[in-house]
């Protein structure tokens, strides 16, 4: 039996059955973690804040010398803000992926969006929402937030919206993003680079098997 044993135990043949399987089991779930990918690519937005600056310097700004009025009101500390989104994913994301408008809080009085762009100058322009600056005597109400309504996407878009807003520096937020099988990300890129990376990210490299985003990740 000892002898037996010791042949079944060491027999080539069997490690060859056993690497074989192993292998195959591998190729297996490679095979159907790639064709699961492929048919469920990953969607994903990336927004950040490109600029939030005073439009009166500090210095200037009781009045005395300067004074910037809005629909007749005087802003107190008017300021310039940039949003930017962009589809930094593989596929497009369409109105069917939103469960809702995405919405940004700014901290202060959003008194009117100036301009939107958007890259490729092709590419639909979402639609936006935000309470309307309302002046009643010598009173006034405005929201605080711009609601992104569910709209087009296309792969590498990149759109920026101007908004003036009346209050304190504050950094704008996320504060609502009812997203379907999208993920959302806050980036803050530094440079040029960095906002080609977000929309080239989601781009394959062909005969790499890998994505931009990836490869620059790689060599972080």
């Amino acid at each position: 039996m000892k002898i037996l044993a010791g042949e079944w135990w060491e027999s080539g043949s069997w490690w060859q059955f056993v690497i074989t399987m192993v292998v195959g089991l591998l190729v297996g779930f490679g095979t159907a973690w790639a064709t699961l990918r492929a048919a469920n690519p990953k969607r994903k937005l990336v927004w950040w804040e490109q600029s939030n600056v005073p439009l009166v310097d500090d210095q200037f700004n009781d009045g005395s010398l300067v004074s910037l009025q809005f629909m007749g009101h005087a802003l107190d500390k008017p300021r310039i803000v940039e949003l930017v989104i962009a589809n930094a994913g593989r596929r497009d994301i369409t109105p069917d992926h939103f469960h809702g408008a995405l919405r940004f809080e700014f901290g202060a009085e959003v008194c009117m969006i100036l301009n939107h762009s958007t890259e490729p100058t092709h590419a639909p322009v979402p639609p936006t929402d935000t309470d309307a600056f309302t002046i009643t005597g010598t009173q006034h109400t405005a929201g605080t937030y711009v609601a992104i309504e569910p709209s087009l996407f296309r792969r590498g878009q990149v759109y920026t919206a101007t908004i003036l807003v009346n209050g304190d520096p504050t950094s704008v937020t996320c504060a609502s993003a009812p997203l379907i099988d999208v993920d959302l990300e806050m980036r803050q890129p530094g440079n040029a680079g960095a906002i080609a990376l977000a929309v080239l990210e989601g781009v394959p490299i062909p005969f790499l098997g890998v994505r931009w985003g990836e490869l620059w990740a790689r060599q972080r």
